[in-house]
């Protein structure tokens, strides 16, 4: 005989289907009943009989029968029914151990290139999309310490090997998001339009890009009912199923597109109710491809008129672009930071990529005026950055709050004359410029995306294009309309329309997300 060792996989699975499916979001008896019903189940049948083959008592001549086990899926409100194993510790928290979370960005590499049969190049688009979907996860909680260095972040597994599949035996992947395990979408529509923990809160999160909130590592299960209420339990469980992660500071965010996707249909759903917003949003879409930005900008403004000054004080152009995907209503179309190849004579990180913020093809089928792609580079002036722009002083809630009122009453060659304060990455410390010269910058930089854009996918790998696998290219003669839209201290909202370019391709999402 040899002793064994005991796998068990997705160990919350039971009680995860009992209590999520269908929507369950309140604390009901026929609920209670049902995993107390299951928890007994396991507790008797699998994990009392787990610690008999691990006691001494049931040794062999080869030692204990079952001289290890594995768990995983162990959410702390489901933990009752392995209360028998009194030896278990929680390994996933642990920074010496974070790799067994997740697939790593080397192993991820080398099973694309071993199960497509790619060589490198062939390789790099594919693992380019698949790092947006899938990469962004850190579970370690234990052992951080700001000298720490940030360990890799790893992938989703199940989801990484799904997209293989699908890609090979199809040539496309339709539902990238697509998991039998994930119960994500069910969480988020748990959370209430108000209330104690709401969608606001979601709105603030997609807005800071993070969150701080102490995860719980114990609870039972009628606390785990309370998502949606108790806003301690509610943020530990957005992490527990993925749909947060930590950040090297400590804090929580979002760690991929796929999650960001879930979050923003959350969202959007909520907006579609608010009067006020949904009431602009059609007409604000349909005019951007028209040629006309106003309707977008008033749209924009009106969001951010909801939002406290606290949290636009140092709001960037990430949170911008955050808040512009929220409002596009068309969250399956639009495209994020479009990857293009803006000099090919040039390395990785060293020049040689571009990322357009927002990229919104035409319509599959569209004829006429409806074969019009939109592009967009999003710039963001800070309340902080204007305040320290316009005096030396330190600022207080009062000055930021004074500062905005004025914004609002500003003429655009007035807002477009103020000084800002901002740290330049290049310069390696804080510069002073004008929002004119803000707004110029981003009209150029525009300029030459459209032309990349305008010349169609990547062809060889020293050429300047497109090289982005969630938009199919092909002849055609679709336009591309272009706008930058400059944020100014979450009360103003300027747009510089780009000229028009009439190009020979043809743009159209593609299914792979």
């Amino acid at each position: 005989g040899q002793s064994l060792f005991v796998g068990v996989d997705e160990y919350d699975a039971p009680t995860n289907n009992s209590t999520l499916a269908g929507g369950n979001t309140g604390l009901r008896k026929g609920i209670l009943d049902n995993v107390q019903h299951i928890e007994s189940f396991f507790k008797e049948n699998l994990f009392s009989i787990l610690k008999e083959g691990c006691s001494t008592m049931s040794m062999n001549d080869y030692g204990v029968i079952i001289s290890k086990y594995f768990l995983t899926g162990v959410i702390p409100a489901f933990r009752a029914c392995i209360s028998p194993l009194t030896a278990t510790a929680i390994v996933s928290n642990n920074r010496s151990l974070h790799g067994i979370c997740g697939f790593s960005e080397s192993e991820v590499k080398a099973i694309v290139k071993h199960y497509l049969r790619m060589n490198d190049q062939e390789a790099e688009p594919l693992l380019h999309s698949i790092r947006r979907l899938y990469n962004g996860y850190c579970f370690a909680m234990s052992g951080y310490d700001k000298s720490s260095s940030p360990l890799p972040l790893v992938y989703n597994p199940h989801l990484v090997l799904h997209y293989l599949s699908n890609f090979q035996s199809e040539g496309f992947v339709a539902k990238p998001e697509e998991s039998t395990a994930v119960h994500s979408t069910t969480i988020l529509k748990s959370i209430a339009d108000v209330g104690e923990f709401s969608v606001n809160d979601l709105v603030e999160l997609i807005v800071s890009k993070s969150v701080q909130s102490k995860i719980k590592t114990e609870f039972g299960y009628s606390e785990f009912l309370s998502v949606g209420k108790d806003r301690e339990i509610t943020w530990s469980l957005l992490f527990y199923h993925g749909i947060l992660t930590l950040s090297p500071d400590g804090s929580m965010r979002i760690p991929n597109d796929i999650i960001q996707s879930e979050v923003l249909d959350r969202i959007a759903a909520f907006l579609r109710t608010q009067d006020k917003i949904s009431a602009l949003i059609v007409p604000a879409i349909r005019n951007l491809k028209a040629g006309r930005a106003e309707e977008f900008c008033k749209l924009l403004e009106t969001f951010f008129s909801f939002r406290a000054v606290r949290s636009l004080q140092t709001a960037n152009e990430a949170v911008l672009q955050g808040v512009v995907e929220l409002l596009l209503d068309e969250p399956s179309n639009r495209i994020p930071e479009l990857r293009l190849v803006v000099d090919g004579s040039k390395e990785p990180g060293k020049g040689r990529f571009g990322f357009v913020d927002i990229f919104i093809p035409r319509q599959a089928m569209a004829i006429g005026s409806e074969q019009t792609c939109v592009v967009m580079e999003l710039k963001s002036a800070t309340l902080e950055g204007l305040w320290k722009g316009a005096t030396s002083r330190k600022s207080d809630y009062k000055d930021l709050e004074s500062l905005r009122e004025a914004l609002c009453s500003e003429s655009e060659s007035s807002l477009l004359s103020r000084k800002y304060t901002h740290w330049s990455q290049g310069d390696g410390g804080w510069t002073t410029v004008t929002l004119e010269s803000i707004m110029e910058a981003g009209v150029k930089q525009l300029q030459r995306y459209m032309q990349t854009i305008a010349l169609g996918k990547v062809r060889s790998y020293d050429t300047s294009r497109v090289l982005d696998s969630r938009v199919n290219i092909d002849h055609g003669l679709d336009d591309l309309q272009g706008y930058v839209l400059m944020a100014i201290g979450g009360a103003r909202v300027l747009v510089r329309p780009v000229d028009r370019i009439e190009t020979e391709c043809e743009y159209v999402r593609a299914l792979q997300l």
